[in-house]
């Protein structure tokens, strides 16, 4: 296994186990909702998903930013 296939494989089990199970059976409206103002669960997949996109691109695949 390389460290390409190593990505993958933990790659598809953080993102299987945790972002679809976050997501099951909640409504748009639950994962919009700002409680007390804060941010809402789907801004906070986003930036996570952002901060994961600028770390792959610039350490794995050494390219922009997509």
């Amino acid at each position: 296994m390389d460290a390409r296939e190593l990505f993958y494989q933990r790659y598809d089990a953080i993102h299987g186990a945790f972002v679809d199970d976050l997501f099951a059976g909640l409504t748009d409206a639950q994962v919009r909702a700002r409680p007390h103002g804060l941010n809402s669960v789907v801004w906070l997949v986003w930036h996570a998903t952002r901060v994961e996109d600028a770390a792959v691109s610039c350490f794995v695949a050494d390219r922009p930013q997509v």
